[in-house]
Formats: C-alpha cells, sequence, structure tokens
C-alpha cells in the first residue's frame, strides 16, 4: 500500500509541476516558440539553445503532452462528444479540451486520494473507504467547474436576448439590414451572446454560409430560447417575410419567457427559506422568546426544591 501510494505520489506531483507550468509560464513559452521558429533564419545555434530550456520545457512538457495524447486515443469518441459539447457551452473552446480536463480529473482524484490516505495512514485507521470517496469527489471536480461555468453563461445568454431583440427590432425598424443591425446590437450590448453572434457575422463575412453560421451559435451555446430565435430568422428569409414583424414577435415572447422564469423562481422561494429559517432564525428566536421564561421557571424550581 506505501509503495503503491509513493509511486502514485510521484506520477502526481510530476503532471502537477507540468500543469502549473504549462498554466503560469504559457505566455512565456508561446513567445518562446514563435522565437523558435525565426531562429533557423537568423542563423542560431539550435542545439546550444535546446540545452538552455529548463528541465520542465525539455522534458516534462513533452511527457505531460504524450499523456494528453493517450487519453484523446484512449477516450471513446461519444465521451469525447459530450465533453466537448460542455466545453462549447462553457465558453472554453479555445482554452480547454476533452483531454485537458480528463488529465485534470485523474490529478484531481489522485491528489486527493493521497491526502485522505496519507491522514488515515498517520491516524492508524483503515480509510480505503474514504479514499475511494475522496478518488470519485477530485475525479468530479473538474467537469463540474465546467458544467457550472456551461450553466451561469447559458442563465446569461437567456436573459440578454429580449434585450439583444429589442435593440434588434429597433435598429431594423430605422431601416438597418439585418447584418448591420446585429452588429450594432452587440457593439452596444456586451456579454456572451454578443460574442457569439459577433463570431457568426465574421463567419459570414469570410464566406461561410449564413444558415451554417447561425446554426453554429445553437451547437455552440445550447439555449433553447436561442434556438427558437435562430429559426426564426432562418425561416423568415428563407420565406422572404417582414423581419421587423418576426423580430417583434421574437422579443415579447423572450420578454414574456424571462418574466415567467423569473415568477417561477420567486415561487420557489418560500420553499427554499424553509430550512434556513428551521435551522438558523427559529432557534435564536426561540431563544430570545423562551429563553428568560426557562430561566424564571429554574430560578422557581430551586426555590421550591
Amino acid at each position: 500500500m506505501e509503495l503503491l501510494i509513493a509511486i502514485t505520489a510521484g506520477i502526481f506531483i510530476t503532471l502537477l509541476v507540468i500543469i502549473i507550468n504549462q498554466l503560469v509560464f504559457s505566455r512565456k513559452n508561446m513567445i518562446e516558440r514563435r522565437l523558435e521558429t525565426i531562429k533557423p533564419l537568423v542563423g542560431a545555434n539550435i542545439e546550444e539553445d535546446e540545452f538552455r530550456k529548463s528541465f520542465l520545457d525539455r522534458v516534462g512538457t513533452p511527457i505531460y503532452q504524450k499523456f494528453l495524447s493517450l487519453l484523446a486515443i484512449m477516450t471513446p469518441q461519444s465521451i469525447k462528444d459530450y465533453y466537448d459539447t460542455i466545453i462549447y457551452k462553457s465558453g472554453n473552446y479555445k482554452k480547454k479540451t476533452p483531454s485537458n480536463i480528463l488529465a485534470l480529473q485523474f490529478i484531481y482524484s489522485v491528489i486527493l486520494m493521497i491526502i485522505i490516505g496519507v491522514l488515515f495512514s498517520i491516524s492508524g485507521k483503515n480509510g480505503t473507504f474514504f479514499v475511494i470517496i475522496a478518488g470519485l469527489i477530485g475525479f468530479v471536480l473538474p467537469m463540474l467547474q465546467v458544467r457550472t461555468k456551461a450553466n451561469n453563461r447559458s442563465t446569461e445568454i437567456q436573459n440578454k436576448l429580449p434585450d439583444i431583440l429589442d435593440l434588434l427590432y429597433v435598429s431594423v425598424e430605422a431601416g438597418l439590414g439585418f447584418d448591420m443591425a446585429l452588429k450594432k446590437s452587440t457593439e452596444k450590448i456586451k456579454g456572451e451572446l454578443s460574442n457569439e453572434l459577433k463570431w457568426a457575422l465574421d463567419d459570414i463575412a469570410k464566406g461561410r454560409d449564413r444558415v451554417e453560421a447561425l446554426r453554429a451559435i445553437v451547437k455552440r451555446t445550447g439555449v433553447d430560447d436561442l434556438n427558437s430565435f435562430i429559426t426564426a430568422v432562418i425561416q423568415a428569409e428563407q420565406l422572404g417575410s417582414n423581419i421587423a414583424n418576426m423580430l417583434r414577435i421574437q422579443s415579447r415572447t423572450m420578454k414574456q419567457k424571462r418574466k415567467q422564469r423569473a415568477e417561477e423562481k420567486s415561487m420557489k422561494l418560500p420553499v427554499k427559506m424553509i430550512f434556513p429559517l428551521l435551522f438558523f432564525m427559529f432557534p435564536a428566536i426561540f431563544i430570545v422568546v423562551l429563553g428568560p421564561a426557562a430561566l424564571s421557571a429554574m430560578d422557581s424550581l430551586r426555590g421550591i426544591l
């Protein structure tokens, strides 16, 4: 058991140092990689410069990259697709990959298992069950973080959509084309939804099909209200109907949905407040109200006895 913990600790420490190096010195490494591409043009001695690199750059980083490549090969395609969907919804598609998330899951799991195992070894108790639970918690934590960010991002997009639609409707009614109105709206209202719409406009400007660019927004966000709006826009363009009328209807619909969601949350508040009231408010109230009476009753009983 101790040998297994020692080997696991060595592997984990190596991976942890590599990850910290990637996070802290990522910008420095990027600049160095760019300089390396022009060194042959200026006659730099690449072999001598290779030995000037740190141990982590020469040994640690390749090991970490091979570990990520191995994870990418061993991971089933269905799991990759699921992780890709969550990563796109969280907005981290430029920084994270399924392999990165899986690597963090394994590292977190090993960290917690080692910590709990060492603590129980010091105390002299058998903590196999708790070590397993700690490993499961560590494995879940990175994905939970990504899912939480994805949910928060979806909520933000949902709440900003009616405001974007209002501005779009006013802009189109003022005589702007849909693309120009969309561009002006994204400049006035900042946020994740504006970033996604700007991305779609850039794709269209680069020659991508309009329908594909708009559908890609739904794939990256996974918001149902946005899906309804994009579908309505595509249908209006294909059928040649009035864009302004469609935007007016969509704006009213999204405002109504936002109002209904707010009412639904307000209806759930009394149920959510039961446990805080029961465990935090009521004991304090009982102490303040019944405390003096209880002390008086105890004094009276002492006098009688």
